[in-house]
């Protein structure tokens, strides 16, 4: 099975202070051609451990319901009700605003544990090969 997509990030913000609009412009889009899984939950305060090369653990599957394995995580996005913090065993640490979405790259990353700390519900969104 073959996947192709994107992820897009965009911010414009617009300055109308004055008669002339001067516009900030950070824009950055991502091919995705690799495996993706979603994992959905209720993050603690404790925090909950998401293992990426354990489909058993969580049982990852594609759109189609067929089982996915990572060996390395290159992306992860998640968004939650509440805010949330993200945390990787090997460094990579970033924080979403509640209803937000936030991104990470995570080059080079094998399969370390994913952390998410806060409240509320959330889903995680791993590429990776």
């Amino acid at each position: 099975m073959s996947w192709n997509g994107r992820i897009n990030v965009d911010a414009l913000v617009h300055d109308e202070a004055s008669n002339a609009i001067r516009v900030l412009d950070v824009e950055s889009s991502f091919t995705v051609a690799t495996k993706t899984a979603t994992v959905t939950g209720t993050a603690t305060e404790e925090g909950v451990s998401i293992s990426p090369d354990d489909e058993h653990e969580i049982a990852y599957t594609d759109a189609t319901g067929a089982v996915v394995t990572f060996s390395s995580v290159t992306m992860l996005l998640v968004k939650g009700t509440d805010a949330l913090t993200v945390s990787v065993n090997g460094g990579v640490e970033f924080k979403s605003a509640a209803g937000q979405c936030a991104l990470s790259a995570t080059p080079g990353m094998t399969t370390e544990t994913i952390n998410i700390t806060g409240t509320g519900t959330f889903t995680l969104l791993i590429v990776g090969t």
